[in-house]
């Protein structure tokens, strides 16, 4: 499964109308700044297993790659820019500024 950087919607530029528009992680503290992306893709129960042995983990890291219902995810982390990604992409929706997409079936491929 390989994600295309034109199949990647920058929801950072959406939301703030500017294409070089960045999230600051800790502003006057930190210079860190974070894109949040969208892509939306279907996957397999084979290809979510792939997924998890390919997590790039540096020492220290503890990742858990889980999947979980869009509508549980605030409940299920508290990492501040996953919750940050979660509310720009409900605020777009709201405002029906992102593409509808489904799945077609059988296919695996967005429509």
């Amino acid at each position: 499964c390989v994600c295309r950087q034109k199949d990647l919607m920058n929801l950072t530029a959406m939301a703030y109308s500017d294409s070089n528009a960045a999230l600051l992680q800790s502003p006057g503290h930190s210079d860190e700044k974070v894109i949040v992306y969208y892509y939306r893709n279907a996957v397999s129960p084979e290809q979510l297993a792939e997924f998890r042995d390919k997590t790039d983990q540096e020492e220290g890291d503890i990742i858990d790659l889980r999947l979980v219902p869009l509508k549980d995810v605030w409940r299920r982390t508290a990492d501040g820019k996953t919750l940050a990604a979660l509310m720009l992409f409900q605020m777009l929706q709201a405002q029906n500024k992102l593409p509808q997409c489904t799945v077609a079936r059988g296919t695996g491929s967005p429509t």
